[in-house]
């Protein structure tokens, strides 16, 4: 398969979460939310592969683009907030949270979001979560209010946390962690961690 074909067949999808696929994380024929989905970069491919995809995003034009591409059926996307999902307690197999933490107002927020990806998750469920973290960022980021930074360069005001923090939440949640937290550090532009765990 050239790169093209292959881009194509993967959407665009964030390289740390096709680790994940390629490591046979998610089983076909189950239940995967996207939280935060955007336009629908990260969940096309597990429309296409047998997953029975929902999505949600708080950006009324993310969820009409994604509607429009027909990925995922109308009745699966909905216009909702990460703190406040619309679905019954243990429905999803997995849930994908790619770059959605970090854009929350709060640590407050963080929690309640956090804690409703769980309340979703069934029990040996699986998330997977891409978030932007402290990790050799204090020469760099502006500090605000509430854990909030001003990344360098940009007009960006996102939530940052420690590596101590995501040990914590894991551990406070009764979590499997599924391998070690990876962070990749963006040179003086940001810090993205993969936090992989088990319900």
């Amino acid at each position: 398969m050239d790169a093209n074909a292959l881009n194509a067949e993967l959407a665009g999808m964030d390289i740390y979460l096709l680790d994940q696929v390629l490591k046979e994380r998610f089983t076909p024929g189950s239940k995967v939310l996207d939280a935060g989905c955007g336009g629908g970069r990260n969940l096309a491919w597990f429309a296409r592969n047998g997953f029975e995809v929902h999505a949600v995003d708080n950006s009324p034009r993310a969820i009409e683009k994604l509607r429009a591409a027909d990925l995922v059926p109308a009745d699966r996307t909905h216009l909702a907030e990460i703190t406040e999902l619309p679905f019954a307690d243990e429905f999803f197999d997995s849930v994908l949270g790619i770059a959605i933490f970090h854009l929350l107002p709060d640590r407050a927020s963080f929690e309640r979001g956090l804690r409703e990806v769980w309340r979703v998750l069934k029990p040996g469920g699986l998330m997977v979560a891409r978030l932007a973290t402290d990790l050799s960022m204090e020469k760099f980021a502006e500090p605000l209010a509430d854990g909030r930074h001003r990344m360098p360069g940009t007009n960006w005001d996102i939530l940052l946390t420690s590596l101590d923090e995501l040990l914590g939440w894991t551990e406070r949640l009764g979590a499997e962690l599924l391998e070690p937290i990876k962070t990749v550090n963006v040179q003086n532009q940001r810090a993205m961690a993969t936090w992989v765990m088990r319900k």
